[in-house]
């Protein structure tokens, strides 16, 4: 075990004037080692929760599930995707709490029977395609986020 003042010149730098330790071989050691950690931890942050679904069998179309949200495009424009969504939520027995939309993005707040609270942001990209984001629940949840998209994808062509 390293005296505090050991631990206290590594950690402080140069700040009290001393510079006896960047020589040693157990600053160059707990250095490699703090680095090493820190790298791991960045890169560990930055791919977590992050997953890419295929969402047909052809392999073409892909959905992403990041951080407990579901998204995915739709081809339409995000006023078509709301009345879709309103359409869709009853069949997936969520009822809707609130709603707020604007030109061109929406936010639709439901609930479901266990008072499970899921947010759907509608997000158009450009005219011809808006990008649905789902979170069910704090942790969100595949199935029941995929199964949503399903019915409000179903219930687009039926929306003028």
């Amino acid at each position: 075990m390293l005296p505090f003042g050991h631990w206290l010149a590594f950690f402080a730098g140069d700040r009290f004037g001393s510079n006896w330790y960047r020589g040693s071989s157990i600053y160059k050691s707990m250095t490699t080692t703090f680095r090493s950690c820190i790298a791991v931890l960045i890169a560990g942050a930055a791919l977590a929760g992050c997953s890419t679904i295929d969402y047909d069998q052809s392999g073409e179309n892909y959905a992403v599930f990041q951080y407990g949200e579901f998204k995915m495009l739709v081809n339409a424009n995000a006023r078509r995707t709301v009345d879709a969504t309103e359409r869709a939520l009853p069949k997936v027995d969520l009822r809707e709490t609130a709603k707020r939309v604007n030109r061109f993005d929406a936010k639709v707040a439901a609930r479901a029977w266990n008072r499970t609270r899921v947010l759907v942001t509608i997000e158009e990209v450009n005219s011809l395609q808006t990008l649905v984001t789902i979170q069910w629940g704090e942790q969100g949840h595949l199935d029941l986020s995929r199964q949503l998209f399903d019915e409000i994808d179903a219930a687009l062509p039926s929306v003028p």
